[in-house]
């Protein structure tokens, strides 16, 4: 199924934005200077959103180009995201129908995954009052956490921490109230009910999948992540591992891309109009969004360049640990 990549507070985001530099360095996130024709200046970064310890620290360019702006832009602050503030989620995943999850998955898909959230240590019975959304959400969410990643470790976490630590202006390029509707909206239902049965039935492999992309990320192999995040590659022929292989393409053999305003062509376009205030301002700015939007014809540099700015991207090798 092509799956709609969107903000999941727990949840890893894309990864797609290693930059192209000499086959020998060792290659780390990209970053892209964004200059205006009036010299305004204003840096690209791409996030995921759980990770290991292990990816810091952050190239020196990176840290050096935070450390010259004057503010950081996030899709939201999930720094504030407490369980007051969670609560219109939780009541939007909520079943209200007279229902209850077993009412919408088989027998065995509802024991395995309920099995899952017990092994992991977070089911509850209360959550049987949840729909597909819920469950979808707590399973990837097991899934990461058995593959060893954490939304703690999360880059936007992160800058958000040092922001909030050095009281440096945050900018929210979209609310908490979008990323609710985002969350919840007819086309991620569709998507978690196609995508739990898989899930539940191939968690290990999932937990698998999540582990790959990561070191995919880490390593800088950008065939290989064009293969687990499309389910195909020229130049990239597989893991080896055959029940890893025939999950990716089970996740992308059926299944439409979303056309609504919660789609990631839509969002990046809102997100370049909101760069683009942003040069406009006069303010110099750190923009680090889900790194799913900033590659291809329709990422947010290219949409930029586009624009008439001039997007320059850093290359760098990744500072080591001593």
């Amino acid at each position: 199924m092509k799956r709609h990549i969107r903000v999941l507070f727990l949840l890893l985001c894309a990864l797609l934005l290693l930059c192209a530099c000499a086959p020998a360095a060792q290659q780390g996130p990209a970053l892209w200077k964004v200059t205006s024709p009036d010299g305004g200046e204003l840096y690209l970064f791409g996030s995921i959103h759980a990770a290991k310890e292990a990816l810091y620290p952050l190239p020196d360019a990176v840290m050096q180009a935070y450390a010259s702006c004057d503010a950081l832009a996030v899709e939201f602050d999930i720094t504030t995201l407490d369980e007051e503030a969670a609560m219109p989620l939780y009541s939007a995943m909520l079943l209200t129908d007279g229902t209850t999850i077993a009412d919408h998955f088989d027998d065995k898909t509802c024991k395995t995954m309920k099995a899952i959230l017990q092994e992991a240590g977070s089911y509850s019975p209360l959550y049987d009052a949840f729909g597909p959304l819920f469950w979808e959400t707590m399973l990837e969410t097991a899934a990461l956490e058995k593959a060893n990643l954490d939304a703690a470790n999360g880059v936007d976490s992160y800058f958000l921490s040092l922001a909030h630590e050095s009281g440096r202006e945050i900018l929210e390029v979209e609310s908490l109230d979008f990323q609710i509707a985002l969350m919840t909206c007819e086309e991620a239902l569709r998507d978690a009910c196609a995508l739990v049965p898989l899930l539940a039935e191939h968690f290990d492999t999932c937990a698998s999948y999540y582990a790959h992309l990561y070191e995919a990320y880490a390593k800088g192999d950008l065939d290989a992540l064009e293969y687990f995040l499309s389910g195909s590659s020229e130049r990239y022929g597989g893991t080896g591992d055959s029940a890893l292989d025939d999950l990716i393409r089970s996740m992308y053999e059926t299944g439409e891309e979303w056309q609504s305003e919660y789609s990631i062509a839509a969002r990046n376009e809102s997100m370049a109009k909101a760069a683009a205030e942003y040069l406009a301002s006069g303010k110099k700015v750190f923009f680090v969004v889900g790194a799913g939007h900033m590659v291809g014809p329709d990422g947010i540099p290219a949409l930029l360049e586009g624009m008439g700015y001039t997007v320059e991207r850093t290359c760098f090798q990744r500072a080591k640990k001593v």
